[in-house]
């Protein structure tokens, strides 16, 4: 992973110079705000720079690698802490947080500085959030599923097609009838059994797969029929 956090970082209290304590988010806040003032007023094409240094990193397309490089290049030219403050509005998916996170930062910033931060975030904050998204992922891992459960008519049985997208942009589309996925599914428990520990599983992960295991475990050994289901109807008799 890298260094570059959701900005400023969570409430927490730590010393002023004369030793009274101070709120993290404030501290971080102003840090950030002196030092994007500071880069927005010394360098009279500030927004071209930045942008250029964006662009530069976005050139290759978001990777899992993105995020990381970026924020290499944002410290160089705005500082550690203003680095943090640009991008915090774009480490959010909401839609209110991130015009929450940027409307603190108009309250307080300069014209120029909010000039700045909302034609670069309406330029790039797609591709922001993106690399953020998947920053530290492995390429090849799975990001979301897509499944369709048909029923094939000329073969008399249930089809079913997978599309797995991948953290690395790339798409994995498997398809064919319920027992070869089955089959398929199989091969993952069975990998699955490998692990050493379940201290290797998410408790949540578990008890939400437990969870659809069992309607998935009805339906291949349905339960047999109690002595009164199987038991004759007096009134047919």
């Amino acid at each position: 992973m890298t260094d570059v956090q959701q900005a400023p970082p969570a409430a927490g209290d730590q010393s002023a110079p004369d030793g009274s304590p101070v709120d993290a988010f404030e501290h971080d806040f102003s840090e950030g705000l002196q030092e994007l003032e500071q880069f927005v007023d010394l360098d009279p094409n500030a927004e071209q720079h930045l942008a250029e240094a964006i662009a530069h990193e976005f050139a290759a397309g978001v990777t899992t690698a993105t995020w990381s490089k970026l924020g290499i290049s944002l410290r160089s030219l705005l500082g550690e802490h203003g680095r943090n403050l640009f991008v915090w509005p774009a480490t959010t998916g909401d839609e209110n947080d991130r015009a929450q996170r940027l409307a603190e930062i108009e309250s307080r910033g300069s014209p120029r500085l909010v000039s700045l931060t909302r034609t670069i975030l309406a330029t790039y904050g797609h591709e922001l959030t993106a690399a953020y998204d998947i920053d530290g992922q492995y390429p090849n891992n799975w990001r979301s599923i897509t499944r369709e459960v048909f029923y094939d008519v000329l073969g008399q049985r249930p089809f079913l097609r997978i599309t797995i997208s991948k953290f690395n942009g790339e798409e994995v589309l498997i398809e064919g009838p319920a027992d070869s996925i089955l089959s398929l599914t199989r091969f993952f428990i069975v990998s699955l059994g490998m692990v050493e520990s379940g201290e290797s599983f998410n408790p949540e992960t578990v008890d939400s797969f437990l969870g659809d295991l069992e309607p998935l475990m009805k339906l291949l050994r349905p339960p047999a029929p109690t002595a009164a289901e199987e038991a004759p109807d007096p009134q047919s008799a």
